[in-house]
C-alpha cells in the first residue's frame, strides 16, 4: 500500500486457510482508493463524536471528509447495549472503506476496552456476512482516550486470532500506528523510537500465536520394535520376541530391561530411543500396570506417537487388568483369550506395518474424507458385512469407513470416530434394538443427524431399520428410514447401495431413492442456536419466568457458599489424582480463565483445585480420577492434540458414570469443526448472548459484588459465566458428597453426544407453552419423554415377539447385551467400539444373525472390558436418551424411565419409514413390524 510500511505480520492457520495480522505504519486516513478495505474500525467514548485534532474521527473529516457523526445518526446496525459497537451503511464509492464501524467504551466504569475488544470480531460477523475481507484499524482506545498500546494490541491480537480459527472470514487485519515520514527509513527510524515496546510484544505475540509448521521433521529409525514390558512377564516378553523374529529374522528390537535401571533423565533418553522406532510394543498386564516406570514408558509412547504423527504405539492386551480410562482410548489387541495365537497374528501385522513407508499425517486432520460410514452394532456385524461388500462391488474406487478396517492399532478410536464422520458424505445406520442401546452406536448417530440437519448439510443420513424395534424415542423418528427387516433385507440393501452409489456420482436417484436423498426443509437445524436457546431457557426456569431472564426476588448472582460437606476418608495407598476434586484442562492460551475460576473455587473450604499438572503423568492421571474435569473450549483448545486427548478421556469417564464429571466451559466461540465439540452439553458457554444481557440487566458495575475481583482483562459477561460455572460446579460436589454412589453394577452407559432432533423439540414446546413457569414443559419431556409426543400417544403397544424380549433382557452396566457366539477377526482389532463388525461374510437371513462375543464386566474402574478376545470392543455405550442436557441442572432429573426394561414395551411407528423394493414405497404410521 502507498504511504504505509508493513513492519511485522502474523500468519494463523484456520480450517478456511490462511488469514494474516500486519502491523503497519502510516496514517489510517491516508488509505488509497485502489487499497480499498472492507471496514475501517474506529474507537470512541460513548456518544463522543467529537473531531478533536488527534483523533482518527478528526482526521477522516480533514482528509476524507467523512463526518462521523453523522453516520451515527443513521447507522445500519446499533449493538451497542450488548455489544459495544455500531456500524455505518456503506459508504460512497469513492471513499477507500466500505463501511465504518465504531466500537465504544463509556469514559467510566470497570469494564476495561482490552475485555470489550473481543466484541468488535463478534460484530464483524455480521458485516462480513460469510465473504472474505480485509479491516483496517488503528489501535483502538488509544490516542486521546489514554489506554496503554500494548495491553490494547494484546487484547486485540487475542480476539482477532481466535475469532480467524473461530471461522470469522477475516483474510487480512491491518493494524496501523500512526506514523509519519519521508521514506521508509524514517518511519522506521520513528516507530524504533516511539514504538519500541509495541514492537517487541508483536513480536512475543507472533511466537504465541503464529502458524507453525506441524509436520516433524524427518527423523531416522534405528529400531523397528520398542518392547515395553515388567520384568515379571519374561514369558510372555520372550514369545513376542520369537513370533517377531520368526516373521523377520533380522528385526530390531530395542528391549526395555536395557534403561531400566538408568539414571533420574532416562525419561529423556526412553523419549528419545522411542522417537527413532518404528513401532512401540506395551505388554499390558497387572504387573505392567503396578510398575511405576512402565507407565511412564507407556506415557511417552503416546507423547512420541502424538509428536510424530503417526500410529506408533501398539499395546498388546496379556492379561485382565483394570485398565486407566485413558488407556481404554487408545485401539489395541486384545491377546486375553488365547494368547500364543493373537500374539503371533498381532506380531505378523506388526511386521507388516514395518514394510510401509512411515508418513506422518495430522491425526485431527479435518480433510479426512469417506464417501461411506456404516454404522451399527456388533450384533448385527453380518449385515453390516453385507452391506459393505454390496458397495464395493457396486463402486470398487468407494473410500469406505468400516471400523475394523480403519481403526488400526495404537489409534485414539473415540477421536477417529468422531471425526472420520466429520470427514462423510453419507453414513448408513443399520437400526436395531442393540444399535438403540449402545451409547456409542447413539452418538455416531447423534453426530451424523447434526451435519444432515446443518444449513449445509454436508452429510447424507440414511437409517436402515433391519429388525422391529421397541421403545425407541421420537428424534429416531425424523429422519425417512429405510425398511430393511426380514425379508426386505436383500432388495432394500440393493437399492439403497445402488441410490448410494449414484447420488456420490452426482447422478439422480431412482424415484423410491429420492425419498431418501431429497432435501427437507423441515429438518434444518441450527445445532449452535439451539444449544444456546436450551441454556436460556434453563437459566430462566432456575432464576427467571417466561418473559425476563430474572425473577423480581431472584439472587442472582448466587453467593458461593462458606464451605462443603466434610469429604469422604482417603483409603491408604489411594493416588493423589483421585484426592483432587477439580483438574482443569485448557490451552496455554486460555489460562487467564483457568486460574479466574480457579480463584473463585478456593474461595469455598474443602474444595482441591489442581490447575496445572506437574508432569505428563500427572496431568494423564487427573483426567482419569479426579472428581470432575473442567475443559475450557476454545479454538486454540480444539486445534490442539493432547487437549483433544484429554477431552476424551473425560469424555469416556463421563459415559460410564451417573455423576457429572465433565463440565465443559466454552469460553470463545468454536470453528464448526470438529462437530462433536458442538453436541457435548456445557456448563457454560461465555459466548452465548445471555451473558452480557444480564449485565445490562443488573448494572454490572455497580451491584455484581459476589464475583472474584481480579486484574486478569477478562469481560464480566465471562466473569459472570465463570461464576455460575463455580456454582454448577460446587452443586455437583456437595450433591456427591451427601448422596451415596450407586453400586458399579448398576451404571449403565448414556450418550455424551446430543440428538438435536431432541433439543429442537425441547425448545419449541418451551417456547409455545400457555404455562408461565418456563421450562415446565421442558422437565416433563425430561422426566417422561417417552409420552411427549403427538406420534407417542398414538403408537400401538403389545408385548414383543419373544426373540426381541430376549434380545432386550436385562442389560450389561454398557446399556448393551451382547450375542452369544464368535466369529474370528484379525489380530490387529483388539479394542474397537461395540458398533463395529466382523471381517467374515456370510450368507444374509431373513432376520438378523448373531455373529460376536461382547460380554463385558466392571473390573474396578471405568473401563468396561470384554471376556472374550475374538470381538472387537468400543470402550463405551449408550442408550439414546439426550440426559447429559438435562444434568446441566441439579434439580433436572433423569430421562431413562427405568420402567421401560418391562416386559410391555412399545413398538416403534415411525411415520417416515421407506420401503426400498424398486417398485414402490409406503409411508403411514403404521407400526415397522407390519410395513
Amino acid at each position: 500500500m502507498d504511504g504505509f510500511l508493513v513492519k511485522d505480520s502474523l500468519t494463523v492457520l484456520t480450517q478456511n486457510g490462511e488469514c494474516q495480522i500486519q502491523l503497519c505504519l502510516g496514517d489510517i486516513t491516508r488509505l488509497k482508493r485502489k487499497d480499498k478495505v472492507d471496514v475501517i474500525l474506529i474507537s470512541a467514548f460513548r456518544g463522543d463524536y467529537a473531531p478533536t485534532p488527534t483523533s482518527v474521527i478528526g482526521a477522516l473529516l480533514r482528509n476524507l471528509k467523512i463526518h462521523v457523526r453523522e453516520l451515527s445518526r443513521d447507522k445500519e446496525e446499533d449493538l451497542r447495549k450488548l455489544y459495544h459497537c455500531w456500524w455505518s451503511k456503506p459508504l460512497p464509492d469513492d471513499k477507500p472503506y466500505n463501511r465504518l464501524m465504531c466500537f465504544e467504551t463509556n469514559l467510566f466504569g470497570s469494564r476495561r476496552p482490552q475485555e470489550l475488544v473481543g466484541d468488535v470480531f463478534r460484530c464483524l460477523v455480521p458485516v462480513l456476512n460469510n465473504q472474505d475481507g480485509t479491516v483496517i484499524t488503528p489501535l483502538l482506545n488509544t490516542g486521546d482516550q489514554g489506554f496503554g498500546r500494548v495491553v490494547m494490541l494484546e487484547g486485540m491480537v487475542e480476539a482477532a486470532v481466535n475469532w480467524m480459527k473461530a471461522g470469522l472470514p477475516l483474510r487480512m487485519l491491518k493494524i496501523v500506528l500512526y506514523c509519519q515520514g519521508k521514506d521508509d527509513d524514517e518511519m522506521e527510524r520513528i516507530a524504533t523510537r516511539d514504538f519500541h515496546r509495541v514492537l517487541e510484544s508483536f513480536e512475543e505475540l507472533k511466537g504465541r500465536y503464529m502458524m507453525q509448521d506441524l509436520t516433524p521433521k524427518e527423523i531416522t529409525i534405528d529400531f523397528d520394535v520398542y518392547l515395553s514390558f515388567s520384568k515379571h512377564d519374561a514369558k510372555v516378553v520372550d514369545l513376542i520376541t520369537d513370533k517377531l523374529r520368526s516373521n523377520k529374522s533380522d528385526v530390531r528390537i530395542f528391549d526395555s530391561r536395557q534403561v531400566m535401571n538408568a539414571d533420574s533423565v532416562w525419561q529423556q533418553d526412553m523419549y528419545e530411543v522411542m522417537m527413532h522406532s518404528a513401532r512401540v510394543i506395551t505388554v499390558l498386564t497387572p504387573n505392567y500396570l503396578q510398575c511405576t516406570a512402565c507407565v511412564e514408558q507407556y506415557n511417552i509412547a503416546m507423547c512420541c506417537s502424538r509428536k510424530a504423527m503417526r500410529n506408533m504405539l501398539a499395546p498388546f492386551y496379556i492379561e485382565e487388568s483394570t485398565l486407566p480410562t485413558y488407556m481404554t482410548q487408545v485401539q489395541y489387541v486384545d491377546c486375553r483369550s488365547s494368547v500364543t495365537e493373537r500374539v503371533g497374528e498381532a506380531c505378523h501385522q506388526i511386521i507388516i506395518s514395518l514394510s510401509v513407508t512411515l508418513k506422518a499425517k495430522p491425526q485431527m486432520d479435518p480433510s479426512i474424507q469417506y464417501d461411506v460410514f456404516v454404522s451399527y452394532s456388533h450384533a448385527d456385524s453380518e449385515r453390516a458385512n453385507h452391506i459393505v461388500a454390496t458397495l464395493k462391488r457396486l463402486n470398487p474406487d468407494l473410500r469406505l469407513f468400516f471400523d475394523i478396517q480403519e481403526l488400526k492399532t495404537g489409534s485414539a478410536w473415540q477421536r477417529t470416530l468422531y471425526h472420520s464422520i466429520d470427514g462423510t458424505r453419507v453414513m448408513l445406520a443399520l437400526i436395531s434394538n442393540k444399535y438403540l442401546a449402545s451409547a456409542v452406536c447413539q452418538e455416531e448417530y447423534n453426530l451424523a443427524l447434526a451435519k444432515h440437519c446443518s444449513q449445509s448439510g454436508s452429510l447424507k443420513l440414511v437409517p436402515m431399520c433391519i429388525e422391529d424395534v421397541y421403545g425407541v424415542t421420537a428424534e429416531f423418528t425424523k429422519v425417512k428410514m429405510v425398511n430393511a427387516k426380514g425379508g426386505n433385507f436383500q432388495q432394500a440393501v440393493d437399492t439403497t447401495c445402488t441410490a448410494v452409489v449414484d447420488w456420490l456420482a452426482g447422478q439422480d436417484a431412482a424415484a423410491n431413492g429420492k425419498e431418501v436423498f431429497g432435501q427437507d426443509e423441515d429438518l434444518v437445524i441450527n445445532t449452535d442456536a439451539v444449544t444456546e436457546n436450551l441454556r436460556k431457557l434453563q437459566f430462566k426456569y432456575q432464576h427467571g419466568d417466561k418473559s425476563s431472564l430474572l425473577r423480581t426476588k431472584s439472587t442472582f448472582p448466587t453467593a458461593l457458599p462458606k464451605s462443603l460437606p466434610t469429604r469422604p476418608k482417603w483409603d491408604k495407598g489411594q493416588d493423589e489424582a483421585s484426592k483432587c476434586d477439580v483438574a482443569f484442562s485448557y490451552a496455554a492460551e486460555d489460562e487467564k480463565y483457568a486460574e479466574h475460576l480457579a480463584a473463585v473455587l478456593s474461595r469455598v473450604k474443602g474444595v482441591v483445585v489442581k490447575t496445572k499438572a506437574a508432569s505428563d503423568h500427572e496431568r494423564l492421571a487427573l483426567m482419569d480420577q479426579a472428581k470432575h474435569v473442567v475443559a475450557f473450549l476454545s479454538p486454540h483448545y480444539v486445534d490442539c492434540m493432547e487437549k483433544s486427548e484429554e477431552f476424551n478421556i473425560a469424555l469416556s469417564r463421563q459415559r460410564l458414570s451417573t455423576s457429572r464429571i465433565l463440565f465443559p466451559v466454552q469460553v470463545h466461540t468454536l470453528p464448526q469443526r470438529p462437530t462433536y465439540f458442538h453436541l457435548v452439553p456445557f456448563c457454560v458457554n461465555a459466548a452465548d448472548n445471555l451473558w452480557p444481557e444480564l449485565c445490562s440487566v443488573l448494572k454490572v458495575d455497580v451491584s455484581m459484588h459476589v464475583l472474584e475481583r481480579a486484574d486478569n482483562n477478562i469481560s464480566k459477561p465471562t466473569e459472570l459465566a465463570l461464576h455460575e460455572a463455580a456454582c454448577q460446579i460446587l452443586l455437583e460436589i456437595q450433591r456427591q458428597r451427601t448422596i451415596p454412589k450407586p453400586p458399579s453394577d448398576e451404571v449403565k452407559a448414556l450418550p455424551t453426544l446430543l440428538n438435536v432432533k431432541k433439543l429442537q423439540s425441547q425448545v419449541d414446546h418451551a417456547f409455545t407453552t400457555d404455562t408461565d413457569v418456563v421450562g415446565e414443559y421442558l422437565l416433563s419431556l425430561s422426566l417422561n419423554e417417552g409420552d411427549s409426543t403427538d406420534m407417542k400417544k398414538n403408537e400401538s403397544k403389545k408385548d414383543p415377539p419373544p426373540e426381541a424380549a430376549t434380545g432386550q433382557s436385562e442389560p450389561d452396566q454398557t446399556g448393551s447385551k451382547q450375542p452369544d457366539t464368535c466369529i474370528d477377526e484379525p489380530a490387529l482389532t483388539g479394542s474397537q467400539p461395540v458398533s463395529t463388525g466382523s471381517n467374515q461374510s456370510g450368507d444374509v437371513s431373513e432376520e438378523p444373525v448373531r455373529t460376536g462375543s461382547e460380554e463385558w464386566v466392571r473390573t474396578g474402574s471405568v473401563e468396561p472390558v470384554r471376556t472374550s478376545s475374538e470381538e472387537p470392543v468400543r470402550t463405551g455405550s449408550k442408550p439414546a436418551e439426550v440426559q447429559a442436557a438435562s444434568r446441566q441442572l441439579e434439580h433436572m432429573p433423569k430421562k431413562e424411565n427405568e420402567n421401560n426394561s418391562r416386559n410391555e414395551k412399545e413398538e416403534c411407528s415411525h411415520s417416515n419409514i421407506v420401503r426400498m423394493d424398486g417398485t414402490r414405497k409406503r409411508t403411514g404410521s403404521a407400526s415397522c413390524s407390519v410395513v
